[in-house]
């Protein structure tokens, strides 16, 4: 590994207490999102210790080894805007804080991507403003003409913002806040960008569907958090916010959106919030004896997962739809090796022609397998393995209108299963 590309953590990332002595070590992976342009560099992809912990003082869950965001971020190539589910999802986001905010406020969003819910925000009449590390990103954004600052969230780029907009009346970050090294830095910041009394509405992945629905794959090293309420609360005092509300959502197998106000008062929690953790004290979501749960999952969808990929047929060929992050940690701690898929679609262009890392399935857009299909495969059935789970009913009606007669999907989420596609 390179050195200075990662760093073991001693102490909690937030408040600096002990980790709880169990953890939770996965199998070793590349970088998730670290894509590769030939075979056989993917095959040298450099692998990284991914490991759970929680701190015994405030029971913010997080990685033991952090990647450098250099590393992680600059060449990004998630893009939000593909999904239709999550163009919805962008559009109700902006109904919601037109309902909360004056019309013409300033709103900036922290990771935004490719821009596209900058572009909601000004439909609505909202000013929008974006940070974003990835510079392919950035400027994808700016040439769909919104407002996008290359880099990431930092003093220069906080003072930059200031001083050209003025400070905002909302900031908001979407799946990103799981990304963010120093979180408390983060937090402050963010609490600088916003007016007295803003708005700050963040949302990320919800640790209790995690252990809930057995997600192990949405653990990996660009995920540096594991967010509960209870894990929020010294991170909100600590950075001059008071959480408001906490609310159960969608997106990717299911979220957690909250929303803080700048300006820390003592014991003042929404009913929401309070609900929340009561809920989550109950479950042990505070104590690293879930890690069991999750331990058991991944073991039992490994023989789930053997079980049906060893009585398909030799002659049915094994495709994988969509090359999201957790593809990587899925395929690690479920054992696949190279050669085990024969082509990964994704319709995402920044991703097509690459390679998966350490794996070396190549991705390739869907009319390159309608080629494969017509040319080579001659019309045969194919199994497809589904990984953006989250998204499976949407990837379905897409193969239902051109997926050779007799394919079936497998999807492994919450449960290992097959279904005939269309």
């Amino acid at each position: 590994m390179g050195e200075g590309d990662y760093r073991q953590l001693k102490t909690c990332r937030i408040c600096g207490g002990n980790f709880d002595s169990r953890s939770l070590r996965l199998v070793d992976t590349p970088l998730a999102n670290e894509l590769y342009e030939t075979k056989e560099d993917s095959l040298e992809a450099e692998k990284f210790p991914l490991e759970l912990v929680i701190c015994k003082d405030c029971s913010h869950v997080q990685l033991k080894h952090i990647v450098s965001p250099q590393r992680l971020f600059s060449k990004y190539v998630y893009r939000s805007g593909n999904s239709t589910f999550f163009q919805k999802h962008f559009a109700g986001l902006a109904a919601s804080l037109k309902n909360q905010l004056p019309k013409g406020s300033l709103v900036i969003e922290v990771g935004s991507n490719d821009g596209f819910l900058l572009g909601e925000l000004e439909k609505i009449g909202m000013k929008s403003v974006g940070i974003e590390p990835s510079e392919q990103l950035a400027n994808f954004s700016r040439d769909s003409g919104r407002t996008a600052k290359t880099g990431y969230l930092n003093q220069d780029v906080v003072d930059e913002i200031i001083e050209e907009f003025g400070r905002a009346e909302a900031v908001v970050g979407n799946n990103v806040f799981a990304h963010i090294d120093d979180l408390l830095s983060a937090f402050k910041l963010v609490n600088e960008l916003l007016k007295e009394g803003g708005l700050f509405i963040f949302e990320v992945a919800d640790f209790e569907k995690l252990v809930e629905n057995g997600l192990f794959d949405t653990i990996y090293h660009e995920h540096m958090s594991y967010h509960t309420a209870i894990g929020l609360l010294k991170l909100s005092k600590l950075s001059n916010f008071s959480l408001e509300e906490v609310s159960e959502i969608e997106p990717h197998g299911g979220s957690l959106r909250f929303s803080l106000r700048k300006g820390w008062k003592e014991g003042k929690h929404g009913i929401t919030v309070e609900n929340r953790i009561k809920r989550e004290r109950k479950i042990g979501l505070d104590k690293s004896s879930i890690f069991q749960d999750i331990e058991r999952d991944i073991a039992q969808k490994r023989s789930d997962l053997n079980r049906v990929l060893s009585n398909t047929s030799s002659q049915v060929k094994l495709v994988g739809y969509g090359a999201p992050a957790k593809l990587v940690t899925f395929c690690y701690q479920m054992g696949l090796k190279p050669g085990d898929l024969e082509y990964i679609i994704d319709d995402n262009e920044f991703k097509q022609n690459s390679f998966i890392p350490g794996l070396a399935y190549k991705v390739v857009s869907a009319n390159q397998i309608k080629e494969l299909i017509s040319k080579v495969w001659k019309d045969s059935p194919l199994s497809f393995l589904i990984f953006p789970w989250n998204l499976s009913s949407e990837i379905v009606e897409k193969l239902s209108k051109w997926a050779p007669p007799g394919s079936y999907i497998v999807k492994a989420f919450p449960a290992i299963e097959t279904r005939n596609v269309g």
